[in-house]
């Protein structure tokens, strides 16, 4: 590469570029945990804590009564599934009817749950709440579905369904050839530059599209919606009666997985998620029981039953846990999971508000099983600096006279939250569920239906092809001439046929690129994080662009400094750094020089930047 094509002029360590730019508070004074970038739903971490839980305890209350316009919520989890049923008032809404089935899924090999078992969980769960034929709205989340970020120029619906499906690839784990994607165009002020604007764009695997709905219908409901969880929020914005601009956040901490989405009052803005949940503080609980001197046995279910009832942060360090172990001691273990858990939705938060520099998210809303922790909301509260509530029982609604417990209800409210938002689901902006679907359902439910359009299908055949009985002859030969001529015609433009397919190819990646290729980098956001990553002992003197590829790929050359500890682990620690940042994909190390008397080292990388 010629010197005059390289953007040099780097010859010093990169944070003192920014020391005459204004300081930007980006929510990180303290040392955030390194993790995925925002856009990816499966981030490399150490290796999570997996174990067997036994069938828990089924929670039921109400008589779910019948009403024509109610929409039953199913919330279908990792650890349980949830069912509530509200119905319309005059005043609001009427809680009509709640069930938690503690059940675990059972996955196949792709780490879908498996037909046999969503099937059976959902239909034991509705039966026993005793329903029959009832609408309903189901959701799906974790890897079933995987939602990003993305600005497209304006162009037509299927070019953008294209450029969707391309940008989808680079951050999605499944097939996408497998898979339905959706976009969503966000509204409000255009943020980025140009004439862009930012959507959402949705893959849902087919195959767990196909399941839920087999699941509803092999329980007797029909399936009125099948939407990402993180759309289903709108109901519940509005349901709290605020109908202004004001920007939340719903932070829902899930057993496996927690999920933060933004809405701008009831208009989603953003969604990501990581895997890091309420799971992975049982595990904390088990681990502690083997990590100290005196052994002690913790049991899955005694560490769920610890998580939700001792306050393993801010309660008296020497209360008993079990046995020899204290509450200080599984505290230890639990805060770091406790403290991933908040800094990767603060660095969500953070993200997007790069991506929105006018909006600033003013409430947090926790949502979820895992914000049962005791302490939990506080430790949000003192890490977020913002306004930190949890998903509690709206007060303006009201409880149906069958409900006999609800003291219960609002205790579990944050874990029903789900299903209660997807009881609000009326027209959503996203579904997977195919409108002849929705038809066809409803018919099958109907017997008289089903009768009178069997009959009506019937009858109708009749009356037109009994007169026509008489021409089949004289059409099969027509038939047999026809094709005939259709296959010598074949024969003869086959030819034409694969030049006119390659022109079609050709065009259509001519129009996919144009639009990637609008894209531009954020400077200014790279050199910024790339300040904030590099250790102390590392020193960047050269940065410059490879050729003019789209997407960009940039070469750093640096030097370790001497130290105490090895230059290739400082080198190994940033380029890990690098490659979890949002700004940055595909690292590869190019040379390592080492000086083995001075404990320094010279080196360089390459990285493609992400924009």
């Amino acid at each position: 590469m010629d010197d005059k094509d390289k953007k040099s002029g780097l010859g010093k360590d990169i944070p003192s570029i920014f020391s005459g730019l204004p300081e930007i508070n980006n929510g990180r004074e303290e040392q955030p945990v390194s993790g995925p970038s925002v856009e990816q739903s499966a981030p490399e971490r150490e290796e999570r804590f997996v174990f067997e839980r036994t069938a828990g305890e089924t929670l039921l209350d109400g008589s779910f009564p019948g009403h024509r316009q109610a929409v039953l919520g199913v919330d279908i989890g990792a650890s349980s599934i949830k069912l509530v049923q509200l119905n319309p008032s005059p005043e609001g809404w009427v809680v009509a009817g709640w069930l938690i089935s503690e059940k675990r899924p059972e996955r196949d090999e792709g780490g879908l749950e498996s037909r046999e078992s969503i099937i059976r969980r959902v239909r034991e769960a509705v039966e026993a709440a005793g329903l029959k034929n009832r609408s309903s709205a189901l959701s799906f989340r974790g890897d079933a579905v995987h939602v990003s970020l993305a600005a497209f120029a304006a162009m037509p619906k299927k070019e953008l369904t294209a450029a969707a499906r391309l940008e989808a690839k680079r951050w999605v784990s499944f097939n996408l050839e497998k898979a339905l994607v959706q976009t969503y165009r966000l509204t409000g002020d255009q943020v980025r530059p140009g004439a862009k604007q930012n959507h959402l764009i949705i893959a849902a695997r087919r195959e767990a599209i196909s399941r839920a709905l087999a699941a509803g219908g092999g329980a007797g409901l029909t399936v009125s919606a099948l939407l990402p969880q993180a759309f289903a929020w709108k109901g519940g914005m509005a349901a709290a009666g605020e109908e202004d601009t004001r920007v939340r956040a719903v932070i829902d901490i899930g057993s496996d997985r927690t999920e933060v989405t933004v809405y701008q009052g009831e208009k989603i803005r953003f969604c990501r998620q990581f895997q890091t949940g309420g799971d992975d503080i049982t595990g904390a609980i088990i681990r502690a029981g083997a990590s100290f001197s005196t052994r002690v046995e913790i049991s899955p279910e005694e560490a769920e039953k610890i998580k939700a009832e001792i306050d393993l942060i801010y309660g008296p360090a020497s209360t008993t846990v079990k046995e020899a172990l204290t509450a200080g001691q599984a505290g230890s273990m639990v805060r770091p999971v406790m403290e991933r858990i908040v800094q990767e939705s603060i660095r969500s938060l953070d993200y997007f508000s790069q991506l929105f520099g006018e909006l600033a998210v003013d409430t947090v809303v926790l949502s979820g099983g895992g914000i049962l922790v005791p302490g939990l909301e506080r430790f949000f509260g003192e890490r977020m600096r913002r306004q930190v509530v949890t998903f509690a029982l709206p007060e303006e609604w009201k409880l149906h006279g069958s409900l006999r417990n609800p003291e219960t209800l609002k205790k579990n409210f944050p874990r029903l939250s789900r299903a209660a938002a997807l009881a609000l689901t009326r027209k959503p902006e996203v579904n997977f569920v195919p409108a002849a679907e929705i038809v066809s359902q409803r018919v099958v439910k109907s017997w008289p239906s089903l009768v009178i359009l069997a009959a009506a299908v019937i009858g109708f055949s009749y009356l037109v092809h009994l007169p026509k009985s008489g021409q089949v002859p004289r059409l099969r030969e027509l038939v047999a001439a026809q094709r005939s001529e259709l296959n010598r015609l074949q024969a003869e433009l086959a030819d034409f046929q694969v030049l006119e397919g390659l022109r079609e190819e050709l065009a259509e990646r001519e129009r996919i690129g144009r639009a990637v290729s609008a894209r531009r980098p954020d400077w200014n956001g790279v050199f910024r994080e790339l300040s904030r990553i590099t250790p102390d002992r590392i020193i960047l003197w050269n940065i410059y662009l490879i050729g003019r590829s789209v997407p960009n790929s940039i070469v750093c050359e640096g030097r370790v400094m001497p130290g105490p500890t090895l230059p290739t682990g400082v080198i190994s620690e940033f380029l890990g750094k690098i490659n979890a940042s949002p700004y940055f994909r595909e690292v590869e190390q190019i040379t390592t020089r080492l000086d083995e008397r001075t404990q320094s080292a010279d080196f360089s990388f390459k990285t493609t930047l992400i924009y």
